[in-house]
């Protein structure tokens, strides 16, 4: 058997799994389920083990919960379409106007050709569409 851990791996799994993991440590610390200072007993390297080990874990376990959460309850998934709905129903005046119509990728080719810097952030906080 195989074991393969890589990049998008340790990305992915490990460090969601750690913030959860530094979470649900920080939670059972405060409701006082758990010593802080007899977790810190243990040796160094032993200690990071554990941590990188219960982190690419509990990571694994919450990835699918995620997705499945994602799907149920979607925050981002807006479209193209939705947003010039949108648009036009917070700026009525502008239902006739050409931009409203015109593609998405002309629109940014405009800015980038008026302002370099709008563009710039425009590209940077555009999300991949699916």
């Amino acid at each position: 058997m195989t074991l393969a851990v890589g990049i998008f791996d340790l990305f992915t799994y490990g460090i969601p799994g750690a913030l959860h993991l530094s979470l649900i440590i920080y939670v059972l610390a405060r409701l006082q389920i758990i010593d802080l200072a007899s977790l810190t007993s243990a040796p160094s390297a032993l200690q990071l083990l554990g941590v990188a080990v219960a982190s690419y874990l509990l990571g694994h376990l919450a990835y699918p919960l995620s997705a499945l959460l994602d799907k149920v309850a979607p925050r981002w998934n807006w479209s193209v379409e939705d947003a010039r709905l949108d648009f036009v129903a917070r700026v009525p005046e502008s239902r006739d106007r050409a931009f409203v119509r015109t593609n998405v990728s002309l629109l940014l080719a405009a800015v980038e050709l008026h302002d370099k810097e709008a563009a710039g952030e425009i590209t940077r906080l555009q999300s991949p569409v699916p």
